[in-house]
C-alpha cells in the first residue's frame, strides 16, 4: 500500500467516486488513506497532504463546510512549512480555501486569499495557465457579491481574452467566463457602469475575433442600446463619437468590414430617425458624402 504508485492510484480512486457520486465510498476511502500516511509517512508527506486536500473537496460537497475548512488549513499550514508559498500544491490549496470561504460568505477573507493566489500564479504559471484562470474566476465571482461589479469585470475580461486565445470560442471555459460577464452587466443595474464594460468587452472581441464576428456586432448593438438608456443627448453624442473614431482606427478590419459595422449601428446611433441624402454627408462622420460612403452599400 506504501509504494507511490498505489497511493497515487488511490488518491485518483477517491476522486473518481466521488465524481460519479458514491461520495460516502470516496469518504471512507480518503479517511482510511489519510490515517494510514499520517502513522507510516507522517502528516508532511506530499501523498497524505493531497489525501486530506481531497477529503476536504469530499467534505465540501457533503455540505460539511466548517469541517472541510479546518482540515484545509491544516494542509496549507504543512505545505507553508515544507513546500513554501509558491509551490504549485501550496497556491492550489490557497485557492481551494479561498472558494470555500466565498462558499461560507466570508468574502473580504476568500479575496484576500484569492488575489495573493492569482499574484503567485502569475509569476509561477504564467498568465493563461488553467489554475490562474481559475482562480481569476472564482475572485472575480468574490467581488461580485461585494458588489464591486467594475473590478469583477475588469478581471472576467482578462480570463476571457486568455480563454479565448488558448482554449477557442467554443470550450466550456470560455462560454462560462462570457455568461460570468453577462451576469455581471444584469447585476449593476447602472446603465454607464454597464457602458463602460460594455465598451471593454467590445475592445477584447475586436482584437480577439474581429468586427465581423456575431458576438462582436451583438455586443455593439448592445453598446448603443446603452448609449440610449443614458438619456443625456450631450453625454450620447460624445460617446458616439469617441466610439466610432475608436472604431474607424481598430486593427486588423478591411476598410469594407468597419463600413459595414457602422451602417448596421446607423439606425441606433441617432437619437431620431431621418433620411440621410445621397449628397449629405455621412452619418458615420467621415466627412465623405453618403453616396460614395455608407451608401455605396445599401
Amino acid at each position: 500500500m506504501e509504494h507511490p504508485e498505489t497511493l497515487t492510484l488511490m488518491n485518483s480512486l477517491a476522486r473518481t467516486l466521488c465524481l460519479i457520486g458514491d461520495i460516502d465510498s470516496s469518504r471512507d476511502l480518503l479517511i482510511a488513506l489519510s490515517k494510514t500516511l499520517d502513522q507510516t509517512r507522517g502528516k508532511a508527506d506530499q501523498h497524505s497532504l493531497r489525501a486530506r486536500s481531497n477529503l476536504a473537496g469530499v467534505l465540501r460537497v457533503l455540505g460539511d463546510l466548517p469541517s472541510a475548512q479546518d482540515l484545509l488549513q491544516e494542509v496549507l499550514s504543512s505545505q507553508l512549512d515544507f513546500l513554501g508559498s509558491e509551490h504549485p500544491d501550496t497556491l492550489r490549496t490557497m485557492a481551494a480555501l479561498g472558494e470555500l470561504l466565498h462558499a461560507r460568505g466570508k468574502f473580504s477573507e476568500a479575496r484576500r486569499i484569492l488575489e495573493s493566489v492569482v499574484l503567485a500564479q502569475l509569476k509561477i504559471l504564467g498568465a493563461e495557465h488553467e489554475d490562474r484562470t481559475a482562480s481569476m474566476n472564482n475572485l472575480s465571482l468574490v467581488l461580485f457579491e461585494e458588489g464591486k461589479f467594475e473590478e469583477a469585470h475588469g478581471i472576467l475580461a482578462n480570463v476571457l481574452e486568455a480563454q479565448l486565445h488558448r482554449l477557442g470560442t467554443e470550450h466550456p471555459d470560455t462560454l462560462r467566463s462570457t455568461k460570468n460577464i453577462a451576469t455581471v452587466l444584469v447585476a449593476s443595474r447602472d446603465p454607464k457602469i454597464t457602458l463602460r464594460i460594455l465598451g471593454n468587452i467590445l475592445r477584447k472581441q475586436v482584437n480577439s475575433l474581429g468586427l465581423s464576428n456575431q458576438e462582436t456586432t451583438l455586443t455593439a448593438w448592445n453598446f448603443v442600446l446603452q448609449l440610449r438608456r443614458l438619456g443625456d443627448q450631450c453625454t450620447m453624442g460624445a460617446l458616439k463619437r469617441e466610439f466610432l473614431d475608436w472604431l474607424l482606427c481598430a486593427s486588423n478590419s478591411s476598410l469594407t468590414e468597419r463600413q459595414l459595422t457602422i451602417r448596421s449601428l446607423l439606425p441606433l446611433l441617432s437619437t431620431r430617425t431621418k433620411t440621410v441624402g445621397r449628397n449629405s454627408l455621412c452619418p458615420c462622420e467621415s466627412g465623405a458624402k453618403f453616396k460614395v460612403c455608407c451608401g455605396k452599400l445599401s
